[in-house]
């Protein structure tokens, strides 16, 4: 049995707030076994940090300067493996960025401390986050036939099907990204063989379970030191009743400590009838460091109001000390109005719709909009032709039967500069000086069936 050592100290590249609920979609990691297969180690690259989802450009002198002999011609970009369309708007390279949605996380979670990975993607509850960074990382480069962004025509013709309302979604996890863009909560729960249920130094851990993540606890009577509930007033912005009205509340919940848990979750139209038995949305019973998450259909004028306010809560039933749990996030996904707000950018969702073409009716929009379909988010569309009469924006867009249907407005010029922070040059001779041989290695290409082992780490 050959056993080969390599300690790589280099940069680590993380992989992608979401729009809204969205699949998780492992493939760009369980379809190629290495995944460098898409690297062409001949060309340069510069590697850009994305961490809010939005339409964004740089400066094609920018990229320039780090990699040699590219142009508007030949720019291209990856995003996790993948090439992504790209728009040349002058000077500049406008691209749809996204940041870390945590997804590649999962590969990290089992279901249990015996059992192998989750082929299936069920022991990661929070998927609203990444444990280790928000940043996604675009690979800039040059390419052959590099993809554009195609341009399809949004003008209002007869038989379109109008919209009467996109879905929104609002989300609450427990923990934020510090400064120096490392993952800071309050609590982060696990199960510990020396009885140890929660801390601040919480990520070295070589594999995670459900338990697993930041939360926000709630104890049993029996333990006075931590409320035995959570209560927060919500408010729906522009909230949509009508024809296909609907609030979804989904919620993770996550043991933390020795005893059974009893659990209510609770959603109700005013603050003090919360906990009262017929606001009740779902109770669960579960066991020391186990996790459950859960999605509920809301009822309007009983657990959200008509104008779109709701109170949440969280409430521990049993008792005793052990008696200790906590939720990492709950989200709400609901129908809101086709209102832009007047803010410089804003997204749009049409799950539902029927394929074909839909006319879209939008509402205080700024001059100088533009439309973006990023239904496919690598193969983002740019809409044009489309009839803003004072502050109201109508066009027409096409909707694939096979995915939501999903638009980026930008208002002039509101499209994101990614910041000079954000931009790295990809210096992979790093590889070589930071390995004790070279004998493994392929010009700069690893070559990973060398190795059993490939143990790579953060220079501090």
């Amino acid at each position: 049995m050959k056993i080969k050592n390599l300690l790589l100290l280099f940069l680590l590249v993380t992989l992608s707030n979401s729009i809204t609920a969205q699949e998780q979609d492992l493939s760009p990691w369980t379809d190629n076994p290495y995944g460098n297969e898409w690297i062409d180690y001949s060309k340069g690259y510069v590697r850009v940090g994305i961490t809010e989802d939005g339409m964004y450009k740089i400066p094609l002198s920018t990229l320039a300067e780090k990699v040699p002999g590219l142009t508007a011609q030949n720019v291209a970009a990856w995003f996790r493996g993948e090439q992504i369309a790209l728009y040349i708007d002058s000077d500049n390279v406008v691209f749809y960025g996204r940041k870390n949605d945590g997804v590649s996380d999962a590969l990290l979670f089992r279901n249990s401390v015996t059992g192998g990975p989750d082929e299936n993607q069920t022991a990661r509850l929070d998927k609203t986050t990444s444990f280790f960074s928000e940043e996604g990382s675009h690979f800039f480069s040059t390419a052959s036939n590099p993809k554009r962004m195609s341009i399809v025509d949004g003008s209002s013709q007869t038989g379109a099907e109008p919209e009467a309302f996109h879905i929104n979604t609002i989300i609450k996890n427990n923990s934020t990204w510090g400064g120096d863009d490392r993952r800071v909560g309050s609590i982060f729960a696990f199960s510990s063989s020396t009885g140890s249920t929660a801390s601040t130094n919480e990520l070295n851990h070589s594999f995670y379970q459900p338990v697993n993540a930041y939360i926000y606890r709630i104890a049993g009577s029996g333990n006075g030191s931590i409320p035995s509930e959570f209560r927060q007033s919500v408010t729906l912005p522009g909230f949509f009743q009508g024809t296909g009205s609907f609030v979804e509340l989904e919620y993770a919940l996550h043991g933390n400590g020795d005893l059974s848990h009893q659990a209510t979750v609770s959603a109700s139209i005013d603050n003090a009838g919360l906990f009262s038995p017929d606001k009740e949305v779902a109770s669960h019973s579960f066991y020391r460091y186990e996790g459950l998450s859960n999605k509920k259909s809301l009822e309007i004028n009983k657990n959200v109001s008509s104008t779109g306010t709701t109170f949440i809560g969280f409430k521990a039933t049993g008792s005793g000390e052990g008696d200790v749990f906590g939720f990492s996030f709950y989200k709400f996904t609901y129908s809101q109005t086709l209102d832009m707000g007047s803010v410089p950018a804003k997204f749009f969702l049409f799950p539902n719709s029927a394929a074909g073409r839909r006319k879209i009716t939008i509402s205080n929009v700024p001059a100088d909009t533009r439309v973006f379909d990023i239904s496919d988010p690598s193969s983002a569309k740019l809409i044009n032709n489309t009839n803003q009469n004072s502050n109201t924006l109508t066009f027409d867009a096409i909707k694939n039967s096979e995915s939501p249907l999903r638009l980026s407005l930008v208002a002039g010029q509101s499209i994101q500069s990614v910041t000079s922070s954000r931009i790295y040059e990809v210096n992979r001779s790093l590889l070589q000086q930071s390995t004790n041989t070279s004998a493994f290695l392929t010009g700069l290409k690893i070559n990973p069936e060398a190795f059993d082992y490939l143990i790579i780490t953060h220079t501090d």
